[in-house]
């Protein structure tokens, strides 16, 4: 039964690759004939460990060797500092 965890939400029509309890509910019922309630089906995954997951977005584009360089020199450029102290008088 547990076997579609390891393959992909779009294997099984929908359309992105993100498990919910509403699809996993789907999913029993287009396999089994059973229907269940989503918020019965979130019950079900999170006592077996299964938290909501969204897959990380990133930029097609990303560089992860020009992010490193610019973290290294602009990064400390633009930091944010704290102000010294200044005397008072009084």
């Amino acid at each position: 039964m547990l076997g579609w965890r390891t393959e992909s939400p779009t294997a099984h029509g929908f359309d992105t690759d993100l498990w919910t309890a509403r699809r996993v509910a789907e999913l029993i019922h287009k396999t089994f004939g059973v229907r269940f309630h989503p918020n019965y089906r979130r019950e079900w995954l999170a006592t077996r460990n299964f938290t909501p997951q969204k897959p990380a977005r990133r930029a097609r584009q990303r560089d992860p060797v020009a992010i490193g360089r610019w973290v290294a020199e602009d990064g400390p450029r633009i930091q944010k500092r704290r102000p010294g102290i200044t005397p008072t008088s009084s």
